[in-house]
């Protein structure tokens, strides 16, 4: 389908631009960057900076065009796909970042990411090789957060949540304009995924996952009622889509259990089909998945994964 390589809109008072930071083997749009400025100040925000590859080139680019002088990252959390490409942007933009936003169990895999890399390529194979492999960012740049901060650059704020269940170190971030009350929820990989193509949302929840703290997470930023939802997987999408997916995850977590009373732990391709039985919109994610993109089809397969794992950890 047609790749938009970068893309503005104006919603909840801010103007953003996305940038698709998808490698070409998924076929289709799968990781979004976002990136917030105010040109008169020179500053800009960027929310997940993707993949090393092709992250760093296309976000370097767009902050170029930008004239953007003061450059600050948030990442939701260090998995390759989201925080990547920020070891790389410390270098090219060295004289313009100025701070890297992280969960503190965050902050040791952006100075050293060489624990993470091993675990990426072990666990993603091939796809840990299309997104590139993460080079560290300078420690003295990278600051970690405390739960409930918030941070006022006078033409907008960001206040941090701390989203644990994907993973223990994630984070998400509720933004809006200084002068506004509605607000931008960037839940990174908290409340899954979306996608234009299909009217569906599906988990992103690899092992391992930890189905309380998820369902806590999730709730919470329900409970914040953002003006819209800012995606990394892929593009924003109505707040509604939080409740949604919370009755899915629900379902899954049923399914899971159901089958693995019923004997051994079920393949995840097994597993999803289950799912797809009861699920509009997995059975929708998944057609779409096994038309459009393997990549695509792997992260579903992967988040049926964490699951089984979950239930044969708490049998």
């Amino acid at each position: 389908m047609p790749r938009a390589p970068l893309s503005r809109i104006r919603a909840a008072g801010l103007e953003m631009l996305i940038v698709d930071v998808t490698p070409e083997f998924y076929e289709v749009p799968y990781i979004s960057s976002y990136i917030l400025a105010d040109r008169a100040r020179g500053e800009a925000l960027v929310v997940d900076p993707g993949p090393a590859r092709p992250g760093c080139e296309k976000l370097a680019e767009v902050l170029d065009t930008l004239g953007s002088r003061k450059v600050t990252i948030y990442v939701t959390h260090v998995h390759i796909d989201h925080a990547g490409s920020v070891g790389c942007l410390a270098e090219r933009l060295s004289d313009r970042l100025v701070r890297v936003y992280a969960h503190p169990r965050a902050v040791p895999h952006l100075a050293d990411p060489s624990k993470l890399w091993k675990a990426a390529r072990s666990f993603l194979g091939w796809i840990a090789e299309g997104y590139g492999e993460p080079t560290p960012t300078p420690r003295e740049l990278v600051e970690a957060t405390s739960n409930g901060e918030t941070h006022d650059y006078g033409w907008v704020r960001v206040e941090v949540l701390h989203t644990p269940g994907h993973a223990s170190h994630h984070q998400s971030l509720l933004v809006s304009p200084a002068e506004d009350r509605s607000r931008v929820l960037f839940p990174g990989d908290s409340a899954g995924m979306t996608h234009p193509a299909v009217d569906a949302v599906a988990p992103t929840t690899p092992p391992p996952f930890r189905l309380e703290l998820y369902v806590e997470s999730l709730r919470r930023q329900i409970r914040a009622s953002p003006s819209l939802v800012a995606y990394t997987h892929v593009g924003p999408g109505e707040p509604s889509l939080l409740e949604r997916h919370l009755r899915q995850v629900e379902r899954w977590a049923a399914v899971a259990a159901s089958l693995s009373e019923a004997g051994d732990p079920p393949e995840p391709r097994r597993f999803l089909d289950a799912v797809a039985q009861v699920d509009e919109d997995t059975r929708r994610f998944l057609e779409f998945a096994e038309a459009k993109s393997r990549a695509l089809l792997e992260a579903l397969l992967h988040s049926a994964m964490g699951f089984i794992d979950y239930i044969a950890r708490r049998d």
